[in-house]
């Protein structure tokens, strides 16, 4: 059940951060001169929730083996 509640949380987080990264490009990108259609904006959110979801997975790789290493890890 534990790996459930992380897939889930995760997937709320991210999910939840996608939503708002293009809620803002449709606010914010027109204050800047920025004209592009709603799916280019969808790409490039998905590009940006990509990224952040490997940074993610790499810094909680990274300190767990930095501080947990003879902890079980479930990455």
């Amino acid at each position: 059940m534990p790996h459930r509640k992380h897939f889930f949380e995760t997937f709320v987080d991210i999910g939840s951060g996608y939503i708002i990264a293009v809620v803002m490009q449709i606010l914010v990108f027109p204050l800047f001169n920025i004209h592009t259609s709603y799916f280019n904006m969808l790409v490039i959110g998905g590009i940006f929730m990509s990224v952040s979801m490997l940074r993610s997975w790499l810094w909680r790789k990274y300190f767990h083996l930095k501080f947990y290493k003879d902890e079980k890890i479930d990455l």
